[in-house]
């Protein structure tokens, strides 16, 4: 998870969503990970049941390199670092490790419409502006994402999932949920839509082995462009920084855009 420079304890609860059931020829991707960039340290509350425990962690876009794969998914032939992020606050992901995930297409949880809305309004804010803007929005995009993925109150500094600042400052925390609460009132009062987007899970499983719970890794979403219409090109030069660029391109001419 976005948990880079901390490791969580292990944990057998299970996630606080649910997923599409993986098909029996599920495909898997490995990834390694190459870190938090933008982002801004602050500290998040990863107990989301009665009180508290505050981690300190960076909070905003988590890039990954796939390195290889088994079977097929529509995150196959990329090459450059994949945009995530974190949808689990119980599991946990290391710097420059490496891990196997289950690809799952077709999410059903009841978050993802409300996650696709998010994304659709304001993936363009993660390029745009200075180097300090992109930083404000990763950090809300990803605070944001887990106030909608537990089913919050969409406020990131209140109710099950919550955040305050750390080390990256006062000003770039309260700057970044400021933001993200901004965001998630525009989802609560019906003002976004989702179109074009499809959410793209990668999944973990942890394990019992000789009696003891192994955790899995954390798991992470992406956002895969599902537009049958040519892309403008400042879209497609959106799309090639955070690594689909060739996979829009191929998607356009192949004329099948998967299922949202």
């Amino acid at each position: 998870m976005n948990f880079l420079t901390k490791t969580l304890a292990a944990t057998a609860c299970a996630a606080a969503f649910v997923l599409a059931a993986p098909a029996a020829f599920a495909s898997t991707v490995t990834v390694k990970v190459n870190g938090i960039d933008p982002g801004t340290v602050m500290k998040v509350d990863v107990n989301t049941g009665t009180g508290t425990n505050w981690q300190s962690t960076s909070v905003g876009a988590q890039h990954v390199t796939v390195t290889g794969h088994s079977g097929s998914s529509v995150l196959d032939g990329l090459t450059s670092p994949l945009l995530t992020w974190c949808v689990e606050l119980t599991e946990s992901v290391s710097k420059g490790a490496s891990y196997t995930y289950t690809v799952v297409e077709s999410v059903t949880a009841s978050w993802v419409d409300s996650v696709l809305k998010l994304f659709t309004a304001h993936s363009a804010d993660l390029t745009a502006g200075t180097k300090t803007q992109q930083t404000t929005a990763a950090a809300a995009m990803q605070m944001a994402i887990w106030d909608l993925v537990y089913g919050d109150d969409y406020n990131v500094k209140t109710g099950k999932v919550k955040e305050q600042a750390g080390s990256g400052g006062t000003a770039a925390f309260n700057n970044a949920a400021n933001l993200a609460n901004s965001w998630l009132s525009d989802i609560k009062s019906g003002k976004d839509t989702a179109i074009g987007w499809q959410v793209v899970q990668l999944e973990s499983d942890g394990y019992y082995k000789r009696g003891k719970w192994v955790p899995g890794a954390q798991d992470l979403i992406t956002f895969v462009q599902v537009s049958e219409v040519p892309l403008p090109g400042a879209a497609l030069l959106f799309l090639s920084a955070l690594g689909f660029g060739s996979l829009a391109r191929r998607k356009q001419a192949a004329k099948s855009p998967l299922a949202c």
